[in-house]
């Protein structure tokens, strides 16, 4: 007999003089289990996976999934998950007694955006302003980026200066799904507060033809800084 509820069996036995005895048997069977099966879907490529099954107290668990997983632990995780590990998860659980329970779950693992920074620039003319950087995607493309993330944000760190030449590093952060990459990109930029000073200019000569006139050259004219850039000297006639 297989008993589906609480149930009692009597037997009777009776012997060759037509004596009976009799016994009783009762059989409890127990309810069936109730299991439940949980993670902390959706997340990103990379991150850990946290699967867990309730109720606690169970004398054994058994976990199977994608990718070839199984684990004999009631909260197993997956350290640096990949796509791989997206699918459903089922844990049988079984209680003292010998029921057993089952419970599934579904996991998805987002796969990070890509993301390529626009290339290094460098900011034209002496002291000129770092420009702003690309707040969508279509405007990062723009500069000569890619992505295929659905948002664009960017961050300057604290510039460096170097003699006359400063470097700042951006970082541009691409969101795909709640997931996010970044990339760098370098800008450098010629900064000088200190206009250059002009020595050794020759005093003014007349001179009666035209001919005599002699070609322009710098000579003796020299020009300082304030020691960190460089100056170059055109001379010119006017």
């Amino acid at each position: 007999v297989s008993p589906v509820v609480n149930s009692t069996y009597t037997v009777t036995g009776t012997d060759a003089n037509g004596c009976t005895n009799s016994a009783i048997a009762t059989v409890t069977v127990g309810s069936a289990a109730s299991v439940t099966a949980s993670s902390n879907s959706p997340i990103c490529v990379g991150a850990t996976l946290n699967l867990t099954s309730l109720p606690a107290g169970g004398t054994n668990y058994s976990w199977s999934g994608p990718n070839s997983f199984t684990s004999s632990l009631q909260d197993p995780t997956i350290v640096g998950a990949t796509t791989a590990a997206s699918g459903t998860y089922t844990v049988t659980v079984t209680f003292t007694g010998g029921c057993t329970g089952t419970a599934q779950t579904v996991v998805t693992v987002n796969a990070l955006p890509t993301i390529t920074c626009p290339p290094a620039l460098n900011v034209a003319g002496c002291n000129g302003a770092v420009p702003a950087g690309a707040a969508t995607p279509a405007a990062f493309i723009a500069l000569g980026g890619a992505t295929n993330g659905t948002a664009i944000s960017y961050v300057d760190g604290a510039p460096s200066l170097v003699g006359c030449t400063e470097t700042t590093i951006r970082t541009y952060t691409a969101t795909l799904n709640g997931c996010t990459n970044t990339c760098t990109q370098n800008i450098t930029r010629t900064l000088d507060a200190t206009a250059p000073v002009i020595a050794g200019t020759p005093a003014n000569i007349t001179y009666t033809c035209a001919e005599d006139v002699p070609v322009a050259s710098a000579g003796s004219v020299a020009a300082r800084d304030n020691g960190e850039c460089t100056v170059a000297i055109t001379v010119a006639d006017v």
